[in-house]
């Protein structure tokens, strides 16, 4: 399964964040679009609906940027810095909320 058929289920097939260049390319202007609470939210109900997991999207991800669209394959350098901002907001929420 393509992950944007699971955003196009999760989310709509007219999502405007349907690439995932908002979660996942921190160096993107769709990263600079949206607050990691909504980038957080996102990706929840991305896993939520159980479709792929997170190993799988962003698996499909790579594939996507690095066969798909060759000419973009730069956009997955991106990927584990803008991760990885996602989860330390995540813990931090978690600390100011408990």
């Amino acid at each position: 399964m393509h992950y944007q058929e699971v955003v196009d289920e999760v989310m709509g097939p007219f999502y405007l964040h349907r690439t995932l260049r908002t979660l996942f390319d921190c160096k993107s202007s769709e990263w600079k679009d949206t607050a990691l609470q909504e980038k957080s939210e996102i990706l929840k109900a991305l896993l939520d609906n159980g479709k792929m997991t997170l190993d799988q999207i962003l698996d499909s991800y790579r594939f996507y940027y690095s066969i798909e669209l060759a000419g973009k394959r730069y956009v997955v350098d991106n990927l584990e810095a803008s991760l990885e901002m996602i989860q330390e907001w995540e813990k931090e929420q978690e600390v100011e909320n408990s």
